[in-house]
């Protein structure tokens, strides 16, 4: 009967201690202006390190509709804080 309290105990600790656990974590929110072509998709590849970069499977990548403002907006959600690079490009004719 000890030993079960004991262990029901600690899992209660671990609970309380993981759910009060900081999050470390934001949106990163980008803005591209000046599109001068209003068709396409603006693609945007985030990495995390320099050996990483614009290799497309260690990418964190989102992509969105270029709208008729001659701007648009990329939100990543969940994102560790820390430094990245990034690259984007504007792929008018949607072909990847």
């Amino acid at each position: 009967m000890k030993q079960r309290l004991i262990v029901i105990t600690l899992i209660f600790i671990a609970v309380i201690n993981w759910s009060f656990t900081p999050n470390y974590s934001g949106r990163l929110s980008i803005k591209v202006e000046n599109i001068k072509v209003d068709k396409g998709m603006i693609w945007v590849g985030i990495y995390k390190s320099k050996n990483d970069f614009l290799n497309k499977e260690k990418a964190i990548i989102e992509g969105v509709k270029v709208n008729k403002n001659g701007y648009c907006y990329i939100n990543i959600p969940n994102l560790e804080y820390g430094d990245y690079a990034v690259a984007l490009f504007q792929d008018i004719n949607e072909n990847g």
